[in-house]
């Protein structure tokens, strides 16, 4: 029948299977355990002493394998003889016989636990040429081993029952299929079933194996008893495990170090040098007269062909090596070094065990930060989330305090011999450390060519921002983790997609985004492997926790665009070239001439860039609870077709008394008065925000509780809105309700009360009456979802998204 020239065998009985090219059997490959010769090839070494003393020699068209047939009973298979020939190749002779029954594909498939083989090569399925299935069976000889079958029948005996999670199923776990995962229903709670099945699995199998909760895959709906529904996955520990650091990882590790070295040095050399065009991103120190005036005139004069004498650079790097070694010091040492030691000191109480860090280079920043791989799998979601934020908030406390100090230094005119002058760009690389260092430094001071700053500004300017880099929500690094921990591996997907477009936007903006997006995307884009618990939530204020690390995270990394303050700064200075300053008249009644005849207390008009400032907040202020506000109204007015006709009526009135093209007046507001009264009442039943917090400033009594002075109370818009005692038949709308005096003080109470209400609220009135008119002037509408409801999760907003069908209303 054929030869097999990898190795020699001693004479033994085999058996022969036909197996068609569809791929009709589904048989584990196992070698036999044989008294063997030492010129076994190391493949055939390593099988041979695992299996029983069956084999078989399958035939795949023209290509051959040997194989280990594991059945006793023959199934079909014909005996014949190997025999050793003199070149020691194992030679075939032909079947003695005929099979005596028909194969059955069928009858010969194992269970989950065996096969390696993808679901889509089943029995019955299409062919596959035999390439393919040569190549299927190479993946299943050079695999993992696979979960034993005699292990897999204790487990479901002893482990799985009625009690704690009953098995319905068997399918294939893990990468490459080399676990089971167990399908059932739960009969018990989670993390108790789930206890209890470890302690079991080591008393019955004792350690070769480990066991995993998580969420059942292609589940058609969650669980009776609340949330989703879970399978249990079962995997051998030396696949499940990840392994020790190898002496290559060692190498890599150490040579990372000296780069990252490197970079920091010259990160602290390059400091002292300032090129001809300088980015935003770019930690360059205004320093040229320490260079030769030769090496000066090589980089800047673009006709200089004559490279300069490289020995002029000593003296230079010499002075400049101090603050190269402080740098290294400072980002390396301190920085860096914080960050890992958060890593295990979270990773310590929970027993999990983590790798040597490896440093990552950059030469723009001196360092990436370091990457610390999991040597343990972890036990729950919560330790991967605590395990993740602890090393870049560790480092980011430093390095923050470390901006925070230098920034105080920096005023400090005393000190200002040890001041280094960066240019004013520097602080348009990130919009929360920007504006931090604008408000403590000045408008003035950051508008100008340069700024004189302490040098642990630069330093925790650095380590901010790779603390924000490693907390990016993508792949296995820190923020990655943390997601993936938090809300599950869904989750993650659409984060990681989100941040990969936003690098690949950042490319536009700076040099920083691209060498770490590469990074990510070939060396940290997978995920994280589960954890043993990869179920249970996470809790409330750990979500919270790292979606705030993500909102900082985009403060940190989104730079600040000037064109909008230069804008409006310039629209500023042609509107007060306009303005008839002795008439105290502005040419156009707007808030923007209004501000512009407004003076400070000691009578000194309003400057641009305040007034800037002023406008910008005008602009983005209030937007989502007016937005919020204005999606009820339009919900409302689609349900009360009444009201509607109502709002409509009125707003048509004001419009036809316009002119082509002539806009609202103070006049045509203050006549809406029915609009305003159903937006108020939309604000009685649906307050965009139903409460806020407040402090008692005395003491009182309230309800026969005293409440102390200091006490944090929350106040709750509800308590009054729907009140009977305030409000006749409150859940009724009826914008009748504020015609007249209106409520009783204090009983409405959407933009609060007293001295501290909102400052935004008849902003928020001209905004909500002029968007009715033009909305409602032009169309009628209708809703997509009639039955759709607004909710609070936890702001107002509606469960679908308020859909809408919009027509035009006749001219």
């Amino acid at each position: 029948m054929g030869t097999l020239t990898s190795c020699s065998f001693t004479p033994v009985d085999f058996k022969f299977l036909s197996i068609p090219h569809s791929g009709g059997s589904r048989k584990r490959i196992r070698f036999p355990e044989l008294m063997i010769s030492r010129n076994l090839c190391f493949l055939c070494r390593e099988r041979s002493y695992r299996v029983k003393r069956k084999a078989s020699y399958r035939n795949f068209g023209r290509f051959r394998c040997f194989s280990v047939n594991n059945d006793s009973n023959g199934d079909g298979e014909s005996s014949s003889e190997v025999t050793r020939d003199s070149n020691a190749t194992a030679t075939t002779t032909a079947p003695s016989e005929e099979p005596t029954e028909e194969f059955n594909p069928e009858k010969t498939k194992p269970p989950a636990s065996v096969s390696s083989r993808p679901p889509t090569i089943a029995p019955g399925g299409p062919a596959y040429t035999n390439f393919q299935i040569d190549s299927f069976k190479l993946m299943e000889l050079l695999g993992p081993e696979k979960v034993n079958p005699t292990d897999v029948k204790l487990i479901k005996e002893k482990l799985f029952g009625y009690s704690t999670f009953w098995v319905t199923k068997e399918e294939s776990f893990g990468d490459l299929g080399e676990g089971i995962l167990f399908l059932g229903n739960l009969r018990g709670k989670r993390e108790e079933v789930f206890s209890k099945l470890q302690s079991q699995l080591v008393e019955v199998t004792g350690h070769k194996y480990n066991l995993f909760m998580v969420e059942e895959p292609n589940s058609e709906g969650p669980d009776p008893r609340g949330g989703p529904r879970i399978s249990f996955g079962l995997l051998p520990k030396e696949v499940s495990e990840p392994g020790p650091t190898t002496l290559w990882q060692y190498v890599i590790a150490l040579l990372l170090f000296l780069l990252t070295i490197g970079s920091s040095v010259e990160l602290g050399i390059a400091s002292q040098i300032v090129p001809k065009y300088i980015n935003y991103y770019t930690f360059l120190i205004e320093q040229l007269n320490q260079l030769p005036p030769e090496v000066v005139k090589y980089f800047t004069d673009p006709n200089a062909t004559e490279p300069p004498d490289m020995e002029l650079l000593i003296p230079f790097v010499e002075s400049a090596l101090p603050l190269a070694y402080g740098v290294l010091g400072v980002l390396l040492f301190h920085i860096d070094y914080v960050q890992e030691v958060g890593h295990f000191l979270a990773a310590f109480p929970k027993k999990v065990k983590l790798s040597i860090p490896y440093f990552i280079p950059n030469i723009t920043l001196g360092s990436f930060g370091a990457i610390t791989q999991f040597k343990s799998i972890l036990p729950d979601r919560s330790t991967k989330v605590d395990i993740s934020v602890a090393g870049p908030f560790a480092g980011a406390a430093l390095s923050f305090s470390m901006f925070a100090v230098g920034l105080l230094l920096s005023l400090n005119q005393d000190a200002a011999g040890d001041f280094v002058q960066v240019p004013s760009m520097l602080f348009q690389g990130s919009l929360l450390l920007g504006l931090i260092s604008r408000a403590t430094l000045g408008y003035a001071a950051m508008h100008a060519a340069t700024v004189a700053i302490h040098p642990l500004v630069i330093a925790g300017w650095c380590g901010l921002t790779t603390s924000a880099f490693n907390l990016l929500p993508v792949g296995c690094l820190d923020g990655g983790r943390a997601v993936q921990g938090a809300f599950g591996k869904g989750a993650l997907i659409g984060y990681g997609l989100t941040t990969y477009t936003l690098l690949g936007l950042g490319v536009l903006g700076g040099p920083l985004s691209l060498p770490w997006g590469l990074y990510v995307l070939i060396c940290q884009r997978n995920p994280e492997k589960p954890c043993l618990n990869d179920v249970t939530d996470v809790g409330t204020w750990r979500k919270a926790l790292v979606l705030m690390s993500i909102f900082l995270v985009v403060l940190t990394l989104l730079p600040v665009w000037d064109e909008l303050a230069e804008e409006l700064e310039q629209i500023i200075k042609q509107r007060r070239i306009s303005v008839n300053l002795e008439n105290r008249e502005p040419p156009k009644q707007d808030l923007l001439s209004q501000m512009l005849m407004e003076t400070y207390t000691d009578g000194q008009l309003m400057e641009d860039s305040d007034i800037a400032n002023k406008i910008f907040g005008l602009i983005v202020g209030a937007f989502d609870n007016t937005s919020t506000t204005l999606v009820s109204i339009i919900n409302c007015l689609a349900e009360m077709p009444q009201v509607y006709d109502g709002v409509l009526r009125e707003q048509m009135e004001i419009a036809n008394s316009k002119g082509a093209g002539e806009l609202l007046s103070w006049g045509d507001i203050r006549k809406m008065r029915y609009s305003w009264n159903v937006a108020c009442e939309v604000l009685r039943l649906f307050p965009p925000v139903p409460g806020t917090f407040r402090v008692a400033i005395t003491d009182f009594m309230y309800e026969g509780f005293r409440i102390p002075e200091g006490f944090k109370l929350h106040w709750y818009a509800f308590a009054t809105h729907k009140s009977p005692e305030y409000f006749s038949d409150p859940e009724k709308f009826d914008p009748s309700r504020f015609e007249g005096s209106g409520p009783v003080p204090f009983s409405y109470v959407p933009f609060g009360g007293g001295p501290r209400m909102c400052p935004g609220k008849e902003y928020a009135r001209l905004k909500i009456l002029i968007f009715l008119h033009n909305f409602v002037t032009k169309f009628r509408w209708e809703k997509v979802f009639p039955e759709e409801k607004i909710v609070y999760d936890p702001l107002l907003k509606p469960t679908k998204g308020l859909h809408l069908r919009l027509y035009p209303l006749n001219p």
